[in-house]
């Protein structure tokens, strides 16, 4: 009887999310073809903002003054970069966007290094080109096209 190969579980649900995450930059990008961007992005962070409020309501009443600043800290810098995300996308196609935000994950040990001043190791620095080599290719620019 042959061995009984198993599913690759971890590379299935890191594709997976690979691919919920490249599609939502083309959802989006007819969302805000059909509404205004700032429209479109109230509807969808009231609801978010909704549902985690009520999940987690515990947890918000025992947040400090501390906390709720940070939050609110982080949140404005969060509301920027979704609209100016969405916004793009109006200007840009869903894979050159999709490119911009991930070499922003690419590009965390290069801030890290710069504006931090944290010492980055041999293998963040392969890891962050290898990645974005990467992100190139998936963006469909690799086949000689250019972003545009």
């Amino acid at each position: 009887m042959a061995a009984r190969t198993r599913l690759p579980v971890p590379e299935l649900g890191l594709v997976g999310i690979c691919a919920v995450w490249g599609l939502t930059f083309v959802m989006v990008q007819n969302a805000v073809a059909d509404i205004p961007t700032m429209a479109f992005l109230a509807y969808r962070f009231i609801a978010a903002a909704v549902l985690v409020a009520v999940a987690f309501r515990g947890r918000l009443r025992r947040l400090g003054r501390d906390g709720w600043r940070s939050a609110l800290t982080i949140g404005v810098f969060l509301t920027i970069g979704y609209i100016f995300q969405t916004l793009g996308l109006e200007r840009t196609s869903a894979a050159n966007a999709g490119f911009i935000t991930g070499m922003f994950v690419v590009l965390t040990p290069v801030f890290g290094a710069v504006f931090l001043r944290h010492r980055v190791g041999i293998q963040a620095w392969i890891a962050a080109a290898v990645a974005g080599i990467g992100l190139y290719l998936l963006s469909g620019n690799g086949d000689g096209g250019h972003l545009a």
